[in-house]
């Protein structure tokens, strides 16, 4: 499977619009914070596209570090805080809101890290077998690897498996499963494969909104 800006941006657009759809169908005021997760992805897929776009047409150099770190931000600063911290808002139910609370604390540990990791270390990327390669300035061992990425499904598809929001465990075991799969298949571009993966999967909020309209 290869990607590219096209696939990017049609990504884009089409969240987008199942984002305007969801909006659309909302019925319950906190439900609004969900519209972030399609919207969010939205953004990402359009700065990767312009990241393919100026590795295409070697233009902008300027154009392209800021879709590189905007990228970026959005898969290791934005998402683990995001989508615990949002679930934690919507949910009704308090032993699982209390599970999502911590997990949100921990969620901004990793993004704090995170920034830290980009500030200090800063980040490239280039095109390899059809794919975009994200490097960050650091070097992680195969245990420190492991270890950051066991907290990062954690907080994010734990977040959403702790959840009783209708829909929402179905969304978490699909995320997992195309995790699973672009380490395994994508294992070096993993980080731009599974985010692709995820931004196609947040459609489901469109299904998710519907079935907790009543």
């Amino acid at each position: 499977m290869c990607f590219s800006a096209e696939a990017s941006f049609t990504a884009s657009i089409a969240l987008a619009a199942i984002s305007f759809a969801s909006y659309r169908r909302i019925n319950k005021p906190k439900q609004l914070l969900l519209l972030g997760v399609p919207i969010g992805f939205a953004v990402q897929q359009f700065l990767e596209g312009l990241v393919w776009l100026a590795f295409k047409y070697n233009f902008n150099p300027v154009l392209n570090k800021l879709a590189i770190y905007g990228f970026l931000f959005f898969a290791f600063i934005f998402w683990p805080v995001y989508i615990p911290l949002v679930l934690t808002k919507v949910e009704r139910v308090i032993k699982y809101r209390k599970i999502l609370t911590g997990l949100t604390v921990l969620g901004g540990l990793v993004a704090v890290c995170f920034l830290i990791i980009l500030i200090a270390r800063g980040a490239t990327a280039e095109i390899a077998n059809c794919h975009v390669l994200y490097r960050l300035g650091i070097i992680f061992s195969y245990a420190q690897l492991l270890l950051v990425g066991l907290v990062y499904l954690l907080v994010t598809v734990g977040a959403m498996l702790s959840s009783s929001l209708r829909g929402m465990r179905v969304l978490g075991i699909a995320t997992l499963s195309s995790f699973i799969i672009a380490q395994y298949f994508y294992y070096l571009t993993a980080v731009s494969v599974w985010c692709f993966f995820a931004a196609l999967l947040s459609l489901l909020i469109y299904w998710i909104i519907g079935l907790n309209r009543a």
